[in-house]
């Protein structure tokens, strides 16, 4: 009988080491990445675009969104005091000082990229593109808004965050 309880004693020690394992593994040893986290990053990411494309732009006064379209199109619209065609100007101005003055100031990482699909290769068509700066990302939280063009087809505002 003592044989039997020191046994089950054993039993339940190895028992409790297992489990005290288990979250040292869950806990330290894995990233801390909350599923909160994660949804606040890729709420951030379609945030940041649905506010730039509604925001009007120095141009024409045209919206951020129209200025993409322009663009898109192949409008020859010009803007600003230097005249830079609306791919130039739309290009320039979401970089700096918008998502500088944003994300790059609160250190994110992340790509943004604005480009048509041509209907006939399926091939993505750049308009322009602002790669990650600081190497690879493991895992990407990206929002993408579509925008009908007039003679493009269907142009995509794409921006991608590491986290």
């Amino acid at each position: 009988m003592k044989a039997q309880m020191e046994i089950l004693g054993l039993a339940f020690v190895i028992m409790f080491i297992a489990v005290g394992m288990l979250f040292v593994i869950k806990f330290v040893l894995m990233p801390s990445e909350s599923p909160r986290q994660d949804f606040t990053r890729t709420q951030l990411a379609y945030n940041t675009i649905n506010a730039l494309l509604h925001t009007d732009s120095e141009c024409a006064g045209m919206s951020f969104r129209d200025l993409l379209i322009a663009c898109a199109d192949g409008s020859e619209v010009t803007c600003g005091d230097t005249l830079d065609p609306v791919c130039t100007y739309a290009a320039n101005t979401i970089k700096d000082p918008i998502l500088t003055s944003t994300l790059d100031a609160w250190e994110f990482e992340y790509e943004f990229d604005a480009y048509t699909i041509d209907s006939v290769s399926s091939d993505e068509i750049s308009i322009f593109s602002n790669p990650l700066s600081n190497g690879e990302c493991d895992e990407w939280k990206s929002a993408r808004f579509p925008l009908q063009t007039q003679t493009a087809g269907t142009m995509f505002v794409e921006l991608k965050m590491c986290g």
